[in-house]
């Protein structure tokens, strides 16, 4: 039993290094610094009562649209209101433990002995194909919890082939949980795992000659998929999911060249130099059409083993009911990872400029042949999926049962050395070349840092936390997704109309005032940074003097002219008659002249939790609830006003919703605060906003109660 346990142990260690899950070596600097910001921002959305994180795609927050379920458990690992890098990386091996767990429960199906489960499982998990997506955080160990899906989809089955009431309905619950996690935790693998849970609903039963089963189970699957997809349509809307077109399809399609040849990290290439290693530049994508898809040899060694073995058994081997539909998954996968085109060294006569959006298309020219198969991705949930060599991950697992099934047959058949070559052979062809990985893992982890406590600090040397900030990119070529803003608001704790993300930013542009998207599109840019802060929308513009994208990844970019950047920030400020402030790595606009008393003052940190508390009974006030976007207490003049009964005139006293001091004029016994038309068309529905009184000598602060927000009357 302990060499059993050791070898477990050991296993999940070399999976651990392979994925560079460890102190140090942080998987990816984006994805790793977003989950703990995206952890960070839950206790301010609770406060605030908001779904998302205020801290970006202000005025409404921006919803953390993959890997929910790891930023939640991060927060748990919180200190104060501050999580570590290292906390999610905790997170992230517990979701590793689960993959590896789940792995080698769905093996054991096929084979008695846990070493070959085990080893199966380590096909998998530790395969370039899947590692390489460990970079993309919460969508690697989505892809890597495929066969722990299928495993728990197939208890479901076993439950349904054997039926009692209780254990179905028990079970059935337990799918819809699994399903509901992995939408949340990453798209790509709630879409595979879908189809390869109901592939085997199907198929597994109908081999077995029981088509009501399958009918059952295809009916039961298909409910589990659509409440998940429901629950997360009420989380996002559908219409932030965007298309691809055919030719962003074809771009993004794996390379023939690639499947059946060796290339760069592939142990064949390091070694023996077979393959190639193509630029990245050279191909339609950023080089996942090619890289890191090679198939291997030892599949078709297996396949072979197994035609010869059913040949002579004449008869199908037992675990066929469930290995012949993962099988046909695998094949169905690989033609759909290839695109509407067949392409074999498709590649450019030139490099490319950089990765920009035109480089993500390709022409039908470009390929060998159109394939029959462009009207596939049209079709719901397809249409989203972009990255077409993920797909591979699906054919990966079916590739790993292949191996095992051949070698499961070899034992029976009294062949075990033979047996332990072909495990043998496969295991070598996923050796992984650790220094090369562990050199990037630091990398990674080098930029993560940098990040989170170099540009941060180089950030709040400018900016005082809760201001309400727009980030505006003046160079050349700027990345189209700000992500590094997302870390950078929330550290700050900014209140940034920017957000990281294309799904975030299509919801965040939805509630922009028209003078952000303006300022934003470029069009009279200057006049429009001069209304926003002439109406008190505004607190700073933040030119940063680096890529907002870019600054996140390792992917070759032109370095940023910093003295051009400055150029032009100095001629937003003349035409905007703002001033301008230059930093280590940004710069700031802000209007030249102060406002007491308005909706542009900050406390710097949020009033109610900066300022001590004022001794005094609550007084009267009111309105204490309002419509989205409508009129609070309407006057004479056009102005939404509320209003404090106070006794004590002496003090210097502002009203405030929220972090926002609101224009006060005072009476011997009244407060009556104006509440700009920005403001109240930023309220959200549902929503309640704290109010206070505040004493702007004595900086204290009053809780009067709530601003409850209703939906507007249809």
């Amino acid at each position: 039993m302990l060499p059993r346990a050791v070898a477990l142990l050991l296993g999940f260690l070399f999976l651990l290094t392979v994925s560079r899950v460890l102190p140090q070596m942080a998987p990816s600097a984006l994805y790793v610094l977003s989950d703990a910001t995206f952890a960070e921002c839950f206790s301010s959305a609770r406060s605030l009562e908001l779904t998302g994180c205020p801290h970006f795609g202000f005025p409404h927050g921006a919803p953390q649209t993959f890997g929910l379920p790891v930023s939640y458990a991060a927060s748990l690992l919180a200190r104060g209101d501050t999580v570590a890098l290292g906390s999610v990386l905790l997170v992230y091996a517990a979701f590793l433990a689960a993959a590896y767990v789940g792995s080698i429960v769905l093996f054991r199906r096929f084979t008695t002995s846990i070493w070959l489960a085990l080893a199966a499982s380590l096909l998998f998990l530790c395969s370039i194909t899947v590692n390489k997506f460990m970079e993309y955080g919460p969508l690697g160990l989505g892809l890597s919890l495929l066969p722990a899906y299928l495993a728990v989809d197939l208890w479901l089955l076993d439950a349904l082939l054997k039926p009692t009431r209780r254990r179905i309905a028990l079970r059935f619950v337990l799918v819809v949980a699994v399903r509901c996690l992995a939408i949340f935790l990453d798209g790509y693998s709630f879409l595979f795992s879908c189809a390869l849970g109901a592939g085997c609903m199907l198929l597994a039963p109908l081999i077995q000659r029981r088509p009501k089963v399958a009918l059952a189970g295809v009916v039961l699957y298909a409910m589990a998929c659509v409440v998940a997809a429901i629950a997360y349509r009420g989380f996002i809307p559908p219409d932030a999911l965007g298309a691809t077109g055919l030719d962003g399809f074809r771009a993004q399609g794996v390379d023939l060249y690639g499947l059946v040849s060796p290339q760069g990290d592939s142990i064949y290439h390091r070694l023996f130099g077979w393959g190639g290693d193509i630029d990245a530049l050279r191909t339609y994508s950023d080089g996942a059409s090619l890289a890191g898809n090679f198939l291997g040899i030892t599949w078709l060694v297996a396949l072979v083993v197994l035609a010869i073995q059913a040949i002579r058994r004449k008869r199908p081997v037992a675990t066929a009911a469930v290995a012949v539909p993962i099988l046909l998954a695998g094949l169905a996968a690989v033609i759909l990872a290839m695109g509407p085109s067949l392409k074999y060294k498709s590649f450019r006569d030139t490099p490319s400029a950089g990765f920009t959006a035109s480089h993500y298309s390709m022409p039908e020219a470009a390929a060998v042949m159109a394939l029959p198969t462009a009207w596939v991705y049209g079709l719901p949930g397809i249409k989203t999926a972009r990255s077409l060599a993920r797909w591979l991950v699906v054919t990966r697992l079916a590739l790993a049962l292949l191996v095992l099934l051949a070698v499961v047959a070899l034992r029976n058949d009294g062949r075990p050395y033979l047996a332990a070559a072909l495990m043998g052979l496969a295991l070598f062809e996923i050796l992984p070349d650790l220094g090369s990985d562990t050199r990037r893992g630091h990398v990674a982890y080098g930029r993560a840092w940098t990040l989170n406590y170099d540009y941060v600090a180089s950030l709040e040397r400018q900016v005082s936390a809760s201001e309400r900030v727009l980030f505006l990119q003046l160079h050349p070529d700027a990345g189209s997704n700000p992500y590094v803003v997302n870390t950078l608001c929330t550290r700050a704790r900014l209140f940034c109309f920017n957000t990281g993300g294309d799904k975030n930013m299509v919801m965040a542009r939805r509630q922009w005032p028209v003078d952000v998207q303006d300022a934003m599109g470029n069009r009279e840019r200057a006049d429009a940074i001069a209304r926003l802060f002439d109406a008190s929308m505004m607190d700073v513009v933040v030119v940063p003097f680096f890529d907002l994208r870019a600054a996140a990844y390792s992917e070759r970019r032109a370095a940023v002219d910093i003295e051009l950047v400055v150029e032009r920030a100095k001629a937003l400020a003349r035409a905007s008659g703002t001033r301008l402030q230059l930093g280590e790595r940004f710069a700031t606009l802000r209007p030249d002249r102060r406002k007491s008393h308005d909706a542009s003052r900050s406390c710097g940190r949020p009033c109610w939790r900066a300022w001590p508390d004022m001794q005094m009974p609550v007084p009267n006030w009111g309105p204490r609830r309002t419509v989205a976007g409508g009129e609070i207490n309407p006057q004479p003049d056009g102005r939404s006003l509320m209003w404090v009964s106070v006794a004590d005139s002496d003090r210097d006293m502002a009203l405030a919703i929220g972090d926002r001091i609101l224009a006060t004029d005072s009476t011997s016994s009244l407060l009556s605060a104006s509440v700009p038309a920005p403001m109240r068309e930023a309220f959200i529905p549902g929503a309640r906003y704290p109010v206070f009184l505040i004493d702007a000598g004595s900086e204290e602060k009053l809780l009067l109660g709530y601003l409850d927000i209703e939906g507007p009357t249809p």
